[in-house]
């Protein structure tokens, strides 16, 4: 069902249950935390968590522009869209922040897709994959992808697919992903 935002870092259960090492892989042991809130050990300072509806100050909107336009979205808007996200169990949104600098570096979304076919089978689609480009090259984007795919799995998804430019494509081959078929769009609204 749907869950409230709790206090300023609201989370999906998953990262509670599993907090994720900067690293690579599920944090050992990590540190005790106060109820609805994720933590995770890095020695380069980058941890992965859930969506905050705080994030708006830590420069997601500024990172979202790296990748496409993300203009024209004030602090509230974001922290009612934030809550709308967090509250929906099927939208997982990974956040990768510098806890040395307090700023968001990289994020991905997952979206679970309900499906009559494949048994009533689910499908994850990830989007908005972006790192920001003074953080590139650390292996950081491999991580959030994964990250995503590992809570489609426990999801129980039976495929994960997504949509990318052909220059990066090797990137996806390299974190697991194949070509297959051909993206289409119609955009129902003119973009500016």
């Amino acid at each position: 069902g749907k869950r409230a935002c709790t206090a300023d870092l609201a989370l999906r259960p998953s990262f509670v249950r599993r907090p994720y090492c900067a690293m690579g892989g599920p944090a050992c042991e990590p540190p005790s935390a106060p109820e609805g809130k994720a933590v995770a050990t890095s020695v380069d300072n980058i941890v992965l968590r859930g969506l905050s509806r705080d994030d708006f100050g830590k420069g997601m909107m500024e990172l979202l522009g790296q990748l496409t336009d993300s203009s024209g979205v004030s602090s509230e808007d974001f922290a009612k869209r934030a809550d709308e996200l967090i509250q929906d169990s099927r939208t997982h949104v990974v956040v990768a922040e510098d806890t040395a600098t307090g700023r968001v570096v990289g994020t991905a979304k997952l979206l679970v897709e309900l499906k009559f076919t494949r048994q009533l089978g689910k499908c994850g689609h990830i989007e908005d994959v972006v790192v920001d480009t003074n953080v590139r090259g650390k292996q950081l984007g491999k991580r959030v992808v994964q990250e995503c795919v590992r809570i489609a799995k426990e999801e129980g998804c039976y495929k994960v697919i997504l949509d990318c430019a052909d220059n990066n494509v090797a990137f996806y081959e390299k974190v697991g992903f194949k070509p297959k078929e051909r993206q289409m769009a119609l955009y129902l609204m003119s973009k500016t």
